[in-house]
C-alpha cells in the first residue's frame, strides 16, 4: 500500500522529506535514502503522536562536517511544505527533530544568537527551495515517495538523478 492510501494527508510527509533529500543532494551531501516513518505504515501507530516528522532522510558519510549545509538541509523542510502545500500545513510538532538539529548545530558552530542565525539559515532555504528546478523535483520526489512501497522508499541516487533531470530541463 501507498502512503496516501492508508493515511490521507500523507502529500505533507511527502512534501517535507522530499524537501530534505532535495536540498541535501543540491548542496552536495550525500543522500542514502529517504522514506516516511512508521506513521504512514502501521495504521495503529495514529495513537502515538510522538512520531509526527513523517520519516526521514539518511545521508552517506561525507569527508567534511558540512554543518552549515545540514542546518539548512533541515530547513528545508519547513520551507518546502510552507511553499509548495501552505503555510502552517504541518503541526509545529512535525518540526522538532529539525530545531533540534538547528539547535545542535547551532552550539557546534558557537553561535550567540540563534534566532538571527536560524533566520538566516531559513532565508537560505528559501532561496534555495524558490530555483524552479529544486521546486520541480521536490514535487517529483514527493510524488514518488508517496507512491513507494512505505518500506523501501527511495534511494539517493534516484534522488540525484531527479535533481539532474530537473535542473537539465531547466524548469522554472
Amino acid at each position: 500500500m501507498t502512503a496516501e492510501q492508508l493515511r490521507p494527508g500523507a502529500r505533507i510527509a511527502t512534501v517535507h522529506e522530499a524537501g530534505h533529500a532535495v536540498v541535501a543532494v543540491h548542496l552536495g551531501v550525500p543522500v542514502e535514502r529517504v522514506q516516511l516513518s512508521s506513521y504512514w505504515i502501521d495504521p495503529f501507530s495514529i495513537f502515538n503522536q510522538s512520531d509526527l516528522s513523517g520519516g526521514g532522510v539518511s545521508y552517506l558519510p561525507s569527508e567534511n562536517g558540512q554543518l552549515t549545509e545540514h542546518a539548512i538541509i533541515s530547513a528545508a523542510s519547513r520551507v518546502a511544505v510552507d511553499t509548495l502545500i501552505r503555510p502552517g500545513a504541518h503541526p509545529e510538532t512535525a518540526y522538532s527533530d529539525d530545531e533540534d538539529c538547528l539547535k545542535e548545530i547551532s552550539n557546534e558552530l558557537g553561535v550567540t544568537d540563534f534566532q538571527d542565525w536560524r533566520s538566516g539559515i531559513l532565508e537560505r532555504a528559501r532561496e534555495i527551495v524558490s530555483i524552479g528546478f529544486i521546486r520541480a523535483a521536490i514535487l517529483r520526489i514527493a510524488d514518488e515517495l508517496q507512491a513507494a512501497p512505505l518500506e523501501d522508499g527511495l534511494i539517493g541516487e534516484h534522488v540525484r538523478e531527479v535533481l539532474r533531470d530537473a535542473a537539465t530541463r531547466g524548469n522554472a
